[in-house]
Parts: C-alpha cells; structure tokens; sequence
C-alpha cells in the first residue's frame, strides 16, 4: 500500500550485500500469505520468482519465512533471457491459470543473457520485452533486481531501461 501499484515496473537496487534478494523475498513471502511488508498492507495472491542466481539461498529464505511448499510462489528452473523467452514467460504463466500479483526477475543481468546493459539499443529492446509481459499482465507489478555501480549510487548499464520503470527502490544497509 502507497509502494507500488499493480501494473508498475520496479527496480529494486542496492549496493552489493545490501539484502535486495532479501527484500525481494520478503515482498514474495509477503504477498503470498497477505501479511504486510515493513508495515504496508499487501493484497494477497500469487507470486512468480525468477531466482537467477543464488537459488538456494532464495529457497532456504522463503523455508525460514515459513512459506508451505505448496505455497503461491513460483520459482520456475533454468536461466532464461527476457527477450527471447518474453512469450514463452507469458504463456508459461497463463496456461497456470492464475494471474500473479507480482514477477520478480532477480536479477536483472541474468535474465538478459548475452546483452549489454551498457547499451541503450540493447536496454531498449530489454525495455519492449519488458512491456510486453506487462501489457500480458496489467494487474501485475513487475520488480527487477539490477546490479548496481560500484559506488551503488544507480542501477548498472544504460539509462535507457529507466524509461520503462514506474519507481526504483533502494536498498541500503545501515
């Protein structure tokens, strides 16, 4: 509540160590069992995590949250490339039936495989495929965890893919 909305594109970054795969577990752990996230009201419902890198710490985070097996968290297997895997995300998540409240894409660099963050044609094309799946799934926040500089100021890469983000988060240690 007063977050982020259905249908908004997020980042979610941070310098590295900075707890944003836990932060992004914690919103999925939160919106699947409808308990609020740092004291924000969640709507309740199904989660699709893409756990691109350290998948088992993510699964050893939700484990600890207390998420039943069967619980609305996705997290489907293998690497995949937004671009050349945007329709088959789309019709993967479709044929379950249910419509997610929430994709999250951790991270960003593994999940578009072989392309330059650096390149704003490459961010570009990263930006449409983006708004592809959210244009499949209007009620559906989007959240990508990129990596950042390395003063951690901003995300990595061109400033292209801001252009088709609704909010950035920052996570910070204290």
């Amino acid at each position: 509540e007063g977050l982020f909305a259905a249908g908004e594109v997020v980042l979610l970054t941070g310098k590295p160590k900075s707890g944003k795969s836990a932060v992004a577990v914690a919103l999925a752990g939160a919106i699947a069992t409808g308990q609020p996230f740092f004291g924000r009201s969640v709507e309740q419902g199904d989660v699709v995590y893409f756990a691109l890198e350290r998948r088992q710490s993510v699964r050893r985070r939700f484990r600890v949250l207390g998420l039943p097996p069967a619980s609305p968290v996705w997290m489907p297997r293998g690497s995949l490339s937004i671009v050349e895997d945007a329709v088959a995300i789309i019709e993967g998540i479709l044929g379950s039936g249910r419509v997610p409240k929430v994709i999250i894409f951790d991270t960003l660099a593994r999940s578009i495989t072989g392309m330059d963050e650096n390149s704003a044609r490459d961010m570009g094309v990263v930006a449409k495929a983006i708004t592809q799946i959210g244009e499949a799934f209007p009620t559906t926040a989007i959240v990508f965890i990129p990596h950042t500089t390395k003063e951690g100021d901003t995300a990595r890469g061109s400033n292209a893919l801001l252009g088709a983000v609704d909010l950035e988060i920052r996570a910070h240690t204290s």
